[in-house]
């Protein structure tokens, strides 16, 4: 027979790169006998409210937490914070910013394209991304959809992803300075 676990503390939803909304996301958690879930959305705590609220509805406890990437010399450390006070505005601030640095690395991953011959909409990226962070999974759905590649592992191994002809860095965190910034709102990195 198999075991479900009872907790998952990495969900991301719409408000950065997850296929769910937060509340559908609570209740797919409770439909799979999760009894206790983290929202870790990445740079972005914009499902927490509403995931909060679902999860009381749902019976299914909802940590509040986030996703933060950060550099290493040639490699992406990915830093998880929990049970943060993800209200604090200086908090919010860094987010924001960090935000916006994915959002400027999306248009120059795009104008990179359209120099190698595969012009993408920004709307339509927009439109992927709903109301979360603009991302490379979203460039890479646009893709897909436009048919120069044919799925989104081959974007990433083909142009966007690290080392490839579109790759953009964008702005990191050390992990040293992610860990500081999550515990600064009381967070449990």
């Amino acid at each position: 027979r198999e075991r479900r676990s009872r907790v998952d503390l990495h969900l991301h939803t719409t408000a950065s790169d997850g296929a769910y909304t937060p509340s559908e996301l609570v209740r797919e958690a409770k439909a799979c006998g999760l009894g206790c879930i983290a929202i870790t959305d990445h740079d972005s705590t914009n499902g927490i409210d509403e995931a909060l609220a679902e999860g009381e509805r749902q019976g299914v406890h909802v940590i509040p937490g986030i996703e933060m990437s950060t550099d290493i010399p040639r490699a992406e450390v990915h830093v998880l914070g929990y049970y943060l006070d993800y209200k604090d505005e200086e908090f919010q601030r860094v987010l924001q910013q960090l935000r916006d640095g994915r959002r400027d690395r999306a248009e120059k991953i795009i104008a990179k394209l359209a120099e190698m011959g595969m012009p993408l909409n920004w709307d339509r990226v927009l439109e992927v991304a709903g109301k979360g962070s603009v991302g490379r999974p979203h460039i890479a759905q646009v893709m897909v959809e436009m048919g120069y590649v044919a799925s989104n592992i081959e974007a990433f191994a083909s142009y966007i992803g690290r080392n490839a002809p579109a790759y953009v860095e964008r702005y990191k965190l050390t992990p040293v300075e992610a860990v500081s910034l999550i515990r600064k709102p009381k967070g449990l990195p």
